[in-house]
């Protein structure tokens, strides 16, 4: 049974992964997943895929030339993979 437990998170993680209505429907489990994601792996992911930024906007300007765009980015989960 634990087996089973330990991967009870997996479709969840599918699911937000993959729906944009799922991931707000989802957004409350954050303040729980927060909380227990440092003891539980599957928290930990639920809480990770929760926290990824969806249709941000986003402004690059490149300094020699000055010249920039403006957009909208998704899927970064954290600053490392903007590198």
């Amino acid at each position: 049974m634990a087996g089973i437990r330990r991967v009870f998170y997996l479709p969840g993680v599918e699911l937000f992964c993959s729906s944009a209505v799922a991931r707000s429907a989802g957004a409350y489990l954050r303040d729980i997943t927060k909380q227990i994601a440092h003891y539980h792996g599957g928290a930990y992911w639920i809480d990770r895929i929760l926290s990824v930024l969806f249709d941000e906007p986003l402004l690059v300007i490149e300094p020699s030339t000055q010249l920039g765009f403006v957009g909208k980015m998704s899927g970064i989960a954290d600053n490392f993979q903007l590198h």
